[in-house]
């Protein structure tokens, strides 16, 4: 929905990262329920805090040097409540490689054929988008 939303209006609204993220703090909270000590409820609680402070910073960054627009990264943080941090750095750094070929190619296509002027910035949402579905078809392959 986000990578449709970003498409259409070149942004994301914080409705639906609100939405998504609720979901999955209370998914989150569902599956500690499963869990029978008391010490394996702090240790995911702690693993969960530790996701979301390290996407956050490294986040940041990319948005302070304005690699990454603000609901871009709020929707990472979202995907980062959802799966663990090794995952959500995959799909960060799938989605930045995605990105950079994708524009590159694009602008490749509009100045060289089409002799248009270059374009900067893309909807970023949708190499997310790619890039989370190909990790999902993967982890069902295994």
């Amino acid at each position: 929905m986000a990578a449709l939303q970003d498409y259409r209006t070149a942004k994301i609204r914080n409705a639906l990262i609100g939405a998504g993220m609720l979901i999955a703090v209370i998914l989150f909270g569902m599956s500690l329920r499963e869990k029978t000590t008391v010490s394996e409820i702090i240790f995911l609680i702690l693993e969960q805090l530790g996701t979301f402070i390290i996407l956050f910073i490294i986040l940041f960054a990319l948005y302070k040097i304005r690699a990454l627009g603000a609901g871009d990264c709020k929707l990472f943080l979202m995907i980062g409540l959802y799966l663990p941090i090794k995952k959500s750095l995959i799909i960060l750094v799938g989605s930045l490689v995605l990105a950079a070929l994708y524009g590159s190619l694009r602008n490749v296509i509009r100045v060289l054929i089409l002799k248009k002027d270059w374009l900067t910035g893309i909807h970023f949402a949708i190499p997310v988008a790619c890039t989370h579905a190909i990790v999902v078809i993967f982890e069902m392959m295994k």
